[in-house]
């Protein structure tokens, strides 16, 4: 059975060996500033020129590619699926691929936290509140609800 929290503590080490700069978004993002949430994916923000280091880094952790890079967005970003499979357990990793500076300023202005003991990448809220802009879904007006009022 996949550990969504044990998943996350594995790919961010093996992120972090490959030398691939990352910054967890999406709902465990939500989750960690805000009130938990349930989630079934794992979303990283990466640079596109780490994109193969970052497939590599995941495949070694059983991880496959889940068809080609999607543009979302307006163009503004591309999302890498990857998936992990164990039994009748699907667990999503999207890797985030910002196309524009805006975007690429949110993974440069990452913070680190400790999260579960393990020393995690994670955007800021302003970063997670412009990611959750770009789509615009239910739940993503639902995250910045919960992340709260925005500071002057």
């Amino acid at each position: 059975m996949l550990d969504l929290p044990r998943e996350l503590r594995d790919i961010a080490t093996a992120l972090d060996r490959a030398g691939v700069a990352y910054a967890l978004a999406g709902g465990l993002a939500v989750s960690m500033y805000a009130t938990p949430r349930a989630t079934q994916d794992i979303d990283l923000l990466i640079a596109v020129p780490d994109l193969d280091r970052a497939i590599a880094a995941a495949r070694d952790l059983g991880f496959r590619l889940a068809g080609r890079p999607m543009r979302v967005a307006g163009g503004r970003m591309d999302i890498q699926r990857l998936t992990k499979i164990d039994g009748t357990d699907l667990l999503p990793l999207d890797l985030l691929l910002p196309r524009d500076p805006e975007l690429s300023g949110i993974l440069a202005a990452r913070t680190q936290v400790t999260w579960e003991g393990t020393a995690l990448w994670i955007v800021t809220i302003p970063g997670l509140r412009s990611l959750k802009r770009l789509r615009d879904s239910a739940q993503d007006r639902a995250d910045l609800e919960a992340l709260g009022p925005e500071s002057p």
